[in-house]
C-alpha cells in the first residue's frame, strides 16, 4: 500500500514538471490540524500532494496521523488516551485562482484508524473533512494558508454510545510547494 501511495505522488508530481502551463500545475506540502474530538481536542501533522486542472479544479491525496491531544479527551463518556491516522484522496475547487489572495474548497475523502487506548478498543474509521481556506501566493513556488474545517469521523467497529462524539470543527495551517 505504502509503494502504491508513493508511485502516484511521484507520478503526480513529475507529470505536473514536465507538463507545466496554465491549466495543469501540482504542488506538495505538509499540513498542520487541530481539531474538536470527544471532549478534547487533537492535532494531526501530515502532507498533501494535489494537481491543480483547468487552472481551478483541484484532485490530491493525503496522510495524516495525531501527534497531541489535550490531557482530558472524553470519548464516549470515558477519558482516553488515542492513537489515529488516516490516508484521504480529495477533490475542490479554488476561486479566484489568477488573484495573489485566492479561497480553496477542498473535501478529502479516507480511511484509517482510531485506537482508544484506555478503553482497549481499535477499529477501521472512515473519514470526510470539507474544508474552506484562504491562500496566498508568495512565490512562484510556494503558497501558504489556513481555513476551517469540520471533520466526520464515521467508526462504527467501535460501537460507540454516540457517533457524533468523533465530529468536530477544526482548524489548519499548511504550506505548498510546486508548480502554482
Amino acid at each position: 500500500m505504502k509503494r502504491a501511495i508513493f508511485a502516484a505522488m511521484f507520478y503526480l508530481l513529475s507529470f505536473s514538471n514536465h507538463a507545466y502551463d496554465e491549466s495543469f500545475v501540482g504542488t506538495i506540502g505538509p499540513v498542520l490540524k487541530v481539531s474538536q474530538l470527544g471532549d478534547g481536542v487533537i492535532t494531526t501533522l501530515g502532507g498533501r500532494v494535489s494537481t491543480t486542472l483547468i487552472n481551478m479544479l483541484l484532485l490530491g491525496m493525503e496522510g495524516h496521523g495525531a501527534v497531541a491531544q489535550n490531557r482530558t479527551l472524553a470519548i464516549n463518556g470515558r477519558i482516553e488516551d488515542i492513537s489515529y491516522y488516516y490516508g484521504a484522496l480529495g477533490a475542490g475547487v479554488r476561486f479566484f485562482p489568477e488573484s495573489f489572495i485566492h479561497l480553496t474548497n477542498y473535501n478529502s475523502f479516507g480511511l484509517g484508524q482510531l485506537s482508544l487506548n484506555t478503553s482497549g478498543k481499535k477499529g477501521m474509521v472512515f473519514n470526510i473533512e470539507p474544508e474552506l481556506n484562504l491562500e496566498v501566493d508568495l512565490f512562484s513556488l510556494m503558497r501558504v494558508g489556513a481555513g476551517v474545517s469540520y471533520r466526520l469521523l464515521f467508526a462504527k467497529s467501535l460501537n460507540l454510545a454516540s457517533a457524533t462524539d468523533l465530529f468536530g470543527m477544526g482548524g489548519q495551517v499548511f504550506i505548498e510547494f510546486g508548480w502554482l
